[in-house]
């Protein structure tokens, strides 16, 4: 019972180290599965949250600069209002408001030619960003080609993993199985030895016991067929005994 029991013992242990392996591997493929992917999702987000913050800060910062700028040349032209204003003579104020005619069309030519360049750079701009976005699609696309392949591949090589640990494992439990069926067959053989050696010795001592029992009966038959012998012929002799007194007593009377 005891080898029994320890048998039973190390098939238990086997088969739990067995199914601890299993389930992680089992473990490692759902994370494969799973968790890669919700990871690589969520640094893409990351990342185009920072560039669009980034964007966003470059957008306010131009916003900023502009209202600064034209903050700035309101307080310029009021101020040189002022200063004409404050001018007595109107020659001197006609000069003055010509010159600042002058500049205010130069810049106003100017700003229209920086918007017309402007414009020009962000249709450049538009342009490029629709080329980049079409190769970015593109490429894109190529890398999902890719990235598909390289998962099929993956997906293969997984597999055959997994068949191959699986006739792994069923070749284990196989050895596993027999190696318990020849213990247990082993355990049996012995064990019915023990059984089959009590049983002849059993068998034997019953058998030398009757043997002996046997003995023991004929030698006591034996006994009382000689002391029964002994009693007939003791009665013989009294009888004969008896005749010869008769005998003797019948002559002497006559």
């Amino acid at each position: 019972m005891r080898k029994v029991a320890s048998s039973v013992t190390l098939q238990r242990i086997a088969r739990g180290w067995l199914g601890r392996r299993r389930a992680r591997q089992w473990y490692r493929e759902w994370v494969v599965a799973h968790t890669l992917q919700l990871v690589q999702a969520r640094v893409r987000g990351v990342f185009e949250r920072r560039r669009w913050q980034r964007r966003r800060i470059a957008v306010l910062q131009q916003r900023g600069a502009t209202c600064i700028s034209s903050a700035y040349r309101g307080y310029a032209g009021r101020l040189r209002v002022r200063r004409i204003k404050g001018l007595e003579s109107d020659d001197r104020r006609n000069e003055v408001l010509a010159v600042l005619v002058q500049r205010w069309w130069r810049s106003y030519v100017d700003r229209a030619f920086v918007r017309v360049l402007r414009r020009e750079a962000y249709a450049k701009a538009i342009e490029a960003a629709k080329a980049r976005a079409v190769l970015e699609v593109k490429a894109r696309l190529v890398q999902g080609a890719w990235r598909r392949r390289a998962a099929e591949q993956n997906c293969d090589l997984l597999r055959a993993a997994r068949d191959a640990r699986i006739a792994r494992e069923a070749l284990e439990l196989a050895s596993c199985v027999k190696m318990q069926r020849v213990l247990r067959g082993h355990l049996g053989r012995v064990c019915f030895r023990c059984v089959r050696e009590e049983y002849d010795w059993r068998l034997r001592e019953w058998r030398l016991a009757i043997t002996i029992q046997s003995g023991f009966r004929g030698m006591g038959g034996r006994r009382r067929a000689a002391y029964m012998r002994w009693l007939a012929a003791k009665e013989h002799e009294i009888k004969m005994a008896l005749r010869i007194q008769q005998a003797w007593r019948a002559n002497r009377a006559r």
